[in-house]
């Protein structure tokens, strides 16, 4: 599993990367809780995502990250 944090901005050129029936799951999937989305096997999209290592680590019960700042797809 990979998460990433972006903006409105970086989610929108995300949505825009993937085919239409992907793109209105996502969406609709991340309106409510829990905000996530899991493609299957067989759906996953293939994308280049250009990200940066973000500035502030975060710590739950479980773990220690620090997430990726996604700035583009292709």
């Amino acid at each position: 599993m990979i998460t990433f944090d972006f903006g409105d901005k970086e989610y929108e050129l995300f949505l825009a990367a993937l085919p239409l029936e992907q793109s209105d799951s996502v969406r609709e999937a991340l309106t409510r809780r829990p905000f996530s989305f899991n493609f299957t096997k067989a759906t996953a999209p293939v994308l280049t995502i250009a990200a940066r290592i973000g500035e502030l680590i975060i710590t739950n019960s479980n773990e220690s990250y620090v997430p990726f700042r996604a700035e583009a797809f292709f």
